[in-house]
Order: structure tokens, then sequence, then C-alpha cells
């Protein structure tokens, strides 16, 4: 699983990894201890994040 190189639009950092919602496969944990993939739960909502940002822990949607 490749890390995601989006902007943060909070820090400009360019450390953000995609949030994954849903049940998590094993290998999408371990993706996730690593810190290459956020967990996002269960519940998703059409307001739901898909980004987090790792130096500053924003969350935002798609541009």
């Amino acid at each position: 699983m490749a890390i995601n190189r989006k902007q943060c639009p909070s820090c400009g950092a360019k450390n953000a990894v995609k949030i994954l919602y849903g049940e998590p496969t094993y290998e999408a944990y371990l993706e996730s201890e690593k810190g290459n993939l956020q967990l996002g739960g269960c519940c998703v909502s059409p307001d739901s994040p898909d980004y987090h940002c790792k130096n500053c822990g924003h969350e935002w949607t798609r541009e």
C-alpha cells in the first residue's frame, strides 16, 4: 500500500495518508501499524474525511 503524499490544507506538510473505513484486513491493520494508513472505523457518512495528516492530525475530504 502506497503512502499518499497529498499536502495538508492545515499545516502544509506532505505527510498525509488515506483513511480506510470498514473492517480492516490483516494487511490493512499492519499498514496502519506502520503509519501508512489511518483506520477510520466502520461508520461512514457523506462528510467522513478521506485523508489524515500525520504531522498535525488534521483530517479532510477530497478536493
